[in-house]
């Protein structure tokens, strides 16, 4: 514990650092691997499509490639707030033990 709180952010910082190594070599593995099965991603694709019109129309998107973009940012926005939040609960968690 004593060692966890010498480190503080550079200890979070190196979790940080071997999840995202961790997690990128995991998904560039599992995507070879998987490459010749497409029917998997394609299978929603239709729903997706729909979803995605209707989503246009709803919100005045000038275009789907807007509509798009803004789904993907709020995606990947999200992401980043659960994965830092949850960085940051353990660490209080773990450092107020």
């Amino acid at each position: 514990m004593q060692r966890m709180k010498r480190f503080g952010v550079a200890g979070v910082l190196s979790y940080g650092l071997l999840n995202t190594i961790y997690y990128l070599t995991t998904f560039l593995f599992l995507n070879l691997l998987m490459a010749h099965i497409t029917s998997y991603a394609l299978a929603l694709a239709p729903i997706v499509d729909k979803g995605l019109s209707l989503f246009t129309v709803k919100f005045n998107f000038k275009s789907e490639g807007k509509a798009f973009a803004m789904i993907v940012g709020l995606c990947f926005n999200l992401a980043f707030i659960l994965i830092f939040c949850l960085t940051f609960l353990w660490t209080k968690i773990i450092m107020s033990k």
